[in-house]
């Protein structure tokens, strides 16, 4: 739990209104912060934040590592850091937290490597506030840490809602490589213009992460990731695949699968199947899967896809397009009656309307705000709503 304290000039702390206390199992802090609300009798010019105590910050096990003769944290173990930090992220920019005026997202604006602790084996994101000289680009200042901030914090003087996907993303390099994208010996004005001007060199990194890398530091925030989350996991997908030799991935990342069709997000990967993020003609966004049909269990049910292609029900999505590949990357032309004259078909890709979530999302949004499950009378609506289309597909 982090508590606050506003002290005024002759340290007193003013009266409070009124707390409030927030909760959520991500990895901010000890997961409860205690926000207090002063009346305007009392001006505080001082802000005291007490916070659990961690091992370390991942800027401290990076000296760690660089010490042992290594190039930065070694991949597995930064991922994991990664993804903790980036679920503590994605709950502090949502608009969940209410101050008083209603809910409202919260961006922290100062993360980088100093401001991520070890917890035991976990990371937990954390703000020391603590200002330094300016001319040292890891200090705060008033648009956060000038090594890891975002160009919007520099150039409108106000975050987005990816400002501290960005500023991970900084962090991230820098962990994996040892190395700022810019030199360590940048002036503090070269490394605010590299972050405006888009010039940051991502050499270091192996070149599989650099695509999701360069995204994730797009100089317009709205060209990032929608969630750190889904960054961390491209980043893991990356990464394990060029440990794997290369790995076994099925489609990548701005390949067009179909005329038109452009895919700029992989938001599931399994051993068969990979569902992403794909912009259609006239730039609508679909959710695309690939299957792979060489190593399929099951024969393909050309018949079964036309006949869901044709229907039209509130609770079964709708699909757009189908087509069938071939082990060379080729479509297959026309509607399948050729498949057997055209070569075995290697893949099938699926186009179909794009929803916002799954229910395992939704499981995992509730446990964050600790509750066991989906609240019952949520749940029951979206299994009314399941069960009407399987029984619509029976029929």
């Amino acid at each position: 739990m982090a508590t606050f304290y506003l002290v005024n000039d002759i340290g007193v702390e003013p009266r409070p209104l009124d707390k409030r206390t927030e909760s959520s199992k991500t990895s901010v802090d000890q997961h409860d912060t205690e926000t207090v609300i002063f009346n305007d009798s009392g001006r505080a010019n001082q802000l005291i934040i007490a916070m659990g105590l961690g091992e370390m910050s991942l800027y401290d096990r990076l000296d760690q590592c660089i010490q042992n003769g290594e190039e930065g944290i070694p991949p597995q173990e930064l991922l994991g850091y990664m993804e903790d930090a980036a679920r503590a992220i994605d709950f502090l920019n949502s608009p969940r937290h209410d101050l008083g005026a209603g809910p409202v997202a919260i961006q922290h604006c100062d993360i980088k490597p100093q401001n991520i602790l070890i917890v035991g084996t976990a990371a937990h994101v954390c703000d020391f506030g603590l200002a330094r000289v300016l001319d040292n680009v890891r200090a705060t200042t008033a648009a956060g840490s000038p090594a890891y901030a975002a160009p919007e914090l520099f150039a409108e003087s106000q975050p987005s809602s990816t400002t501290d996907q960005y500023s991970l993303a900084i962090s991230y390099i820098e962990l994996r490589t040892g190395k700022l994208p810019f030199g360590e010996d940048a002036p503090p004005l070269e490394v605010i213009m590299a972050h405006i001007d888009g010039k940051l060199s991502l050499a270091t990194l192996p070149s599989c992460e650099q695509p999701v890398v360069r995204r994730a530091v797009a100089r317009q925030p709205e060209d990032r990731y929608a969630s750190a989350t889904e960054m961390v996991r491209e980043l893991r997908f990356a990464i394990e695949g060029r440990a794997a030799g290369s790995g076994y991935v099925l489609v990548e990342t701005d390949q067009e699968i179909a005329p038109g069709y452009r895919l700029i997000e992989c938001i599931e990967r399994g051993d068969l199947q990979e569902t992403w993020v794909a912009v259609a003609p006239g730039g609508k966004r679909v959710t695309v899967q690939v299957l792979d049909l060489l190593k399929a269990d099951q024969p393909l049910d050309l018949e079964a896809l036309h006949a869901l292609q044709q229907l039209e029900h509130t609770h079964v999505t709708e699909i757009h397009a189908f087509w069938l590949i071939d082990e060379r990357g080729a479509i297959i032309p026309g509607d399948g009656a050729e498949v057997q004259h055209a070569g075995q078909p290697a893949k099938i890709v699926i186009a179909h309307s794009r929803a916002t979530k799954n229910l395992r999302d939704r499981l995992g949004e509730c446990r964050d705000d600790k509750h066991a499950g989906i609240p019952l009378e949520e749940l029951l609506g979206y299994l009314r709503d399941a069960a009407t289309a399987v029984d619509f597909l029976k029929l």
